[in-house]
């Protein structure tokens, strides 16, 4: 039995009976359903945007915005649905297919346009400099591909140079950094480490590849990052409940703010417990005059490709021991032994950075201060213009630091806002097409954590329900700081 285009079945790309787009068959419209060929179709099309362009040009010339909303939503929904009549060869009957309906192509074309003119704006994407490219090409050039190569050593002289250390390794990640320094101050299965909540699972992951348990202790209210006094009352508790000390304590600098360094040296020294210095986001940032990086007796450092400068991915493991960087390197390349043979007497790691990678970082080094210079003026334009809004607060730079300002963040206090809070403020964002997000959420309260031992009053769990972390990025330009800041001051 033959069937009218009407009632006969069209078929999706997989074979069923469902359009290609999810419509109704019958056309959910008001005025039925249309059938003909591409032509026709697109000309349908074509004529539809040109009603919606008028509707838009009505709007911007009289402003009647409620009236074109209601008239355009009752447009579209009385468009009909209209069906491709494909060819057929002669004397069969044609095929029909659900074209997509004509408000649906409006609708992605809106989203194009959305695209277009409010461009996505990212929280903090790498930003190339001049010199990256031409140090990568002489890798190649030489043949120096593999993990080593003159590129290595250049960067971590000019790493160790930059922080005041002596001794640099450069290697594959931040985290890589972190794991071989809980080996070298000889972390173990059963010890604890005590670790900042406030930070990236990153500083807290490499205690649980040491078989080690991770001890949570809260932020002060100035720099968000250790609590010094907190950190003392945790050491003691812990050693008068386990009758030992804690193995090692890691202190974060949070997005770049220096944390009060004195007084946790202070302690760790009276404990005799090693101190491990996470300075993933603070190249560039200085503590007392002293740059980051350099502070404990082990720092590490992060080139991830949102930090302030990348290698695409790759840390780095500082110290003024020779001997701590000598055996982190032996380790770092699969601890082969000096042999003819491959011969391996420890536990290695795959945790060099390539010779091609360290080459980009030679050349962000390059840039490293003018990098740090932006990203303060960016946080400097923020503060001047967001800084009178009701509930707002910022990331307190104390006297004696100097923050590279990695990422500028804000809390919103809804008690004072005016009921607005920080979901309010990144929902706008993203509506925009601008990144920003959440500050991290504290290591006691991630799952995988759930059982971990934490000492603190509650400031970390306050910071995150309250905080946002802004576009940051150097390559901003003031065309998208003013409208990060447009859309801000629009919620108020």
């Amino acid at each position: 039995m033959d069937q009218t285009p009407d009632e006969r079945p069209s078929r999706g790309r997989d074979g069923s009976s469902a359009l290609l787009l999810g419509h109704s068959q019958q056309g959910a419209s008001l005025f039925g359903q249309r059938h003909g060929g591409v032509g026709d179709y697109l000309r349908f099309v074509c004529q539809t945007l040109v009603c919606a362009i008028g509707l838009v040009d009505h709007v911007v010339r009289f402003g009647h915005l409620v009236a074109a909303v209601l008239l355009g939503t009752l447009a579209f929904a009385a468009l009909p649905a209209y069906r491709l009549e494909l060819p057929a060869p002669p004397g069969h009957e044609p095929g029909f297919v659900d074209a997509p309906h004509p408000g649906l192509v409006l609708s992605k074309f809106s989203r194009f346009k959305n695209k277009i003119l409010n461009p996505k704006i990212w929280l903090s994407s790498p930003h190339m400099g001049d010199n990256e490219l031409r140090y990568v090409q002489e890798a190649f050039a030489t043949n120096w591909i593999a993990p080593l190569g003159p590129h290595v050593d250049g960067f971590e002289k000019d790493l160790a140079t930059c922080c005041g250390v002596d001794h640099a390794a450069a290697l594959s990640s931040g985290t890589a950094a972190l794991h071989l320094a809980l080996i070298l101050v000889g972390v173990k299965a059963g010890d604890e480490v005590l670790c900042q909540s406030m930070t990236f699972s990153a500083s807290a992951n490499p205690i649980v590849y040491q078989g080690a348990a991770p001890v949570f202790v809260d932020s002060e209210r100035q720099t968000w990052n250790l609590d010094p006094e907190t950190l003392q009352a945790a050491i003691e508790d812990r050693m008068a409940l386990r009758g030992s000390k804690p193995a090692a304590v890691i202190a974060v600098h949070l997005y770049g703010m220096p944390a009060q360094m004195n007084r946790i040296q202070q302690t760790c020294q009276h404990y005799k417990i090693p101190l491990i210095e996470d300075a993933a986001s603070a190249l560039g940032s200085r503590y007392r005059n002293q740059a980051c990086g350099s502070l404990a007796d082990l720092s590490i450092l992060s080139f991830n490709g949102n930090k302030i400068i990348t290698t695409s991915g790759g840390g780095a493991l500082l110290s003024n021991h020779e001997d701590w960087i000598r055996q982190a390197r032996f380790l770092a390349t699969q601890a082969r032994d000096a042999a003819p043979h491959y011969q391996h007497s420890q536990i290695g790691y795959n945790y060099r950075m390539s010779n091609v990678l360290a080459g980009i970082g030679r050349g962000q080094m390059e840039v490293l201060d003018a990098r740090v210079q932006a990203r303060r003026a960016h946080y400097a334009f923020y503060r001047e213009r967001l800084g009178s809004l009701p509930g707002i607060g910022w990331q307190e730079e104390a006297s004696d630091s100097y923050s590279n300002r990695w990422l500028t963040t804000i809390t919103l206090d809804p008690a004072l806002s005016g009921g607005i809070t920080r979901e309010d403020l990144r929902l706008a964002l993203e509506r925009d097409n601008i990144e920003s997000r959440p500050l991290w959420k504290p290591m006691h309260l991630q799952p995988v954590f759930a059982e971990a031992p934490f000492y603190g009053a509650g400031v970390a769990e306050e910071l995150f329900e309250q905080g946002l972390c802004l576009p940051s990025g150097s390559n901003l330009t003031q065309g998208d700081l003013e409208r990060v800041v447009r859309i801000i001051q629009s919620l108020f």
